[in-house]
């Protein structure tokens, strides 16, 4: 392996985790918000551009594009920048696709009657957890007659 190869497999990895570490950072703020942050960061980070065209050789396209405006001005890394806005849009728009295909569409279920309880556990349906009382370990029927109260009777506290 080439100096140049070793070079670009720690770039890559390093911008891997940097990724990895913004959509840490991001992710509290919400499933969409974490993955436009990495993807932003990974297709800013990982965009090649081939500094010379007879030996190929890749550099990363941001710091191609900061040295091109630092020592020839911006008209001259015009079209670096339109390929960095480019690969971004495209990353973003693929991961907008991938959050709608991956995304959790709930279904608004019925209320769960716990008379038949045991029946929806054995369908494998998703349910509410039915209420225990663990200090008693009293049946559901004893559970809701303990909890069930007289007409304009108040509890005097509440009770686990």
């Amino acid at each position: 392996m080439e100096t140049y190869q070793i070079a670009w497999a720690a770039y890559v990895v390093g911008a891997l985790g940097c990724g990895w570490a913004t959509w840490l950072l991001f992710r509290r703020f919400g499933r969409e918000w974490g993955h436009f942050f990495m993807v932003s960061v990974w297709a800013v980070l990982l965009t090649p551009y081939a500094m010379k065209v007879e030996p190929m050789v890749m550099a990363p396209a941001l710091f191609i594009l900061v040295m091109e405006t630092l020592i020839n001005g911006f008209a001259s890394a015009k079209p670096i920048a339109i390929l960095l806005a480019g690969v971004w849009l495209v990353a973003l728009i693929l991961s907008l696709i991938y959050q709608l295909l991956t995304r959790g569409f709930v279904k608004n279920e019925e209320p769960v009657d716990y008379q038949d309880y045991d029946t929806v556990v054995a369908e494998g349906r998703k349910t509410r957890r039915q209420p225990r009382d663990y200090q008693d370990n009293l049946s559901h029927d004893e559970y809701q007659a303990r909890d069930e109260l007289l007409a304009g009777e108040r509890p005097m506290r509440a009770e686990r």
